[in-house]
């Protein structure tokens, strides 16, 4: 792969949301200035607030994913 599609070296985390209701699940990323003790629930909520057509946070579980460095992940 050509150097100038990889991301930028940068970290970044995220939040997994299996929606059951929706059937399907979603990648929300934790902004970087987000506290390390901040509630990952509001950050859903605010997400599903915006953009969520409908979602609930109570139909769905979460996890978050570990740091992971983006010179590891590629654009398709």
């Amino acid at each position: 792969m050509n150097e100038k599609h990889k991301w930028k070296k940068h970290v970044y985390e995220y939040v997994w949301v299996l929606d059951a209701s929706f059937g399907d699940v979603l990648r929300i990323e934790i902004p970087a200035n987000f506290p390390e003790n901040g509630d990952i629930e509001n950050l859903i909520e605010e997400v599903f607030k915006d953009e969520g057509e409908g979602r609930r946070l109570k139909d769905c579980n979460w996890q978050m994913s570990p740091k992971a460095a983006a010179i590891n992940l590629y654009t398709l």
